[in-house]
């Protein structure tokens, strides 16, 4: 019986150069390219290699019963194609026999697209058709790993070329001094909820600091599954392969293999999920109390650090909206990234969150210091003398022909 469905997405940033607060000069070369390239070298032969190594082994054990639905960024792809193109062809390998399925995204990993709907359907279109190109799918699956604007599950129905949507609760329950659940005619009705508190768990069991052995591994899932499990409303995990407390693949294997071993279920693909759609709805499925299993902590713009750095990124947004200054695509593909603001967020002075997520900087005010020398470095050579980037050595833009 298929009743699990299990989902791991990849993004690896462009790394800044640091820039402490005394340091106030902008520097032209604010990307640190060096340190870009080892840092992909090191997760591709550390982390992707051998968890890519462990899907194999998985599939060829298990065959149909396991399969993987996939997220990257395209901004991952970009520096995979540059620093280590022979995973992108370990990749395909698995997508050309069934392996894994791609999900659409924005291209940038992005926090414009997810307020600008303009944005969110150029950045999907632009995935969309490099994954087509490189791996001979075409998503028709939106991943939001974020949680999205409530305003664009009104407005979009569906998302660009996507039939369905995986996101979290946070845009149907309102929490806090509103408890009211919204019409949810109002909402996209081709969506399955992603289980944030059982994923989370799937994260530590494989982490290094996990002591949890044999049949503990799967307990909790197990309960989930015999007490909220139909055929139509699948337990949904996502997993974060890359984090920075997983150094082997081997207690992944062994949680996967006892899922599908003992408990006689089988893996969802992204397509299987988008047959039986028409037969799911979230109305009156959950509790209010049980929707906060689905919600995603949200770590965006909370601090002032976070809000100053998103204002100057909103003042070059409007120049390069209104059309008034020609700029680098690329250099503002990675000025957008998520990222650039998660590593500002107040939780990088927690160990146990520190320990999970990767950030290249020593705290999160050297993250802030570091992004803005690269929003000055843009606005003031990117923009107004945008042939003088040339000059320097940058990667490469995302290409379709």
């Amino acid at each position: 019986m298929k009743s699990l469905a299990l989902f791991i997405s990849i993004h690896i940033p462009v790394i800044y150069h640091k820039h402490p607060f005394s340091e106030i000069a902008i520097t032209e070369e604010y990307i640190d390219t060096k340190r870009t390239e080892e840092h992909t070298k090191n997760l591709v032969k550390n982390k992707l290699a051998p968890f890519l190594n462990t899907v194999h082994d998985l599939w060829k054990q298990f065959g149909e019963s396991f399969k993987l639905g996939f997220s990257i960024s395209g901004i991952s792809i970009r520096l995979l194609q540059k620093y280590t193109p022979e995973i992108i062809n370990k990749i395909k390998f698995l997508a050309d026999r069934g392996a894994i399925e791609f999900f659409a995204e924005p291209w940038s990993h992005s926090v414009l697209s997810l307020i600008v709907e303009k944005e969110l359907v150029q950045q999907t279109e632009l995935h969309r058709e490099i994954i087509n190109k490189l791996f001979n799918q075409t998503p028709t699956a939106f991943l939001a790993t974020t949680t999205l604007n409530a305003k664009l599950y009104n407005q979009f129905e569906p998302f660009p070329g996507c039939k369905t949507i995986f996101t979290y609760s946070n845009h149907i329950s309102q929490y806090g001094n509103q408890s009211k659940v919204p019409d949810i005619k109002t909402v996209v009705k081709s969506e399955f909820l992603i289980n944030y508190f059982l994923s989370s768990k799937l994260q530590y069991i494989v982490s290094d600091q996990s002591l949890i052995e044999g049949q503990a591994l799967v307990a909790p899932f197990k309960r989930y599954i015999r007490k909220y499990v139909s055929l139509v409303k699948p337990l949904i995990l996502l997993l974060d392969p890359l984090a920075v407390n997983i150094s082997s693949y081997k207690k992944l294997k062994d949680t996967i293999s006892r899922l599908l071993n003992n408990t006689g279920n089988s893996f969802y693909s992204v397509s299987d999920l988008e047959e039986v759609a028409k037969y799911f709805s979230i109305e009156n499925d959950y509790s209010e109390a049980m929707l906060s299993q689905f919600k995603h902590p949200d770590y965006w713009l909370k601090n002032n650090m976070q809000q100053e750095a998103f204002k100057q990124f909103k003042n070059i947004y409007k120049v390069i909206h209104a059309g008034e200054k020609s700029y680098i695509p690329e250099a503002w593909d990675y000025l957008q990234d998520l990222n650039n603001y998660f590593y500002m967020s107040d939780f990088f002075f927690l160990e146990k969150f520190a320990s999970r997520h990767f950030s290249p900087f020593r705290s999160p005010h050297e993250a802030f210091t570091s992004y803005m020398n690269a929003a000055g470095n843009f606005w003031n050579i990117k923009i107004n003398n945008p042939e003088m980037y040339f000059k320097t050595n940058f990667l490469f833009a995302p290409t379709i022909n």
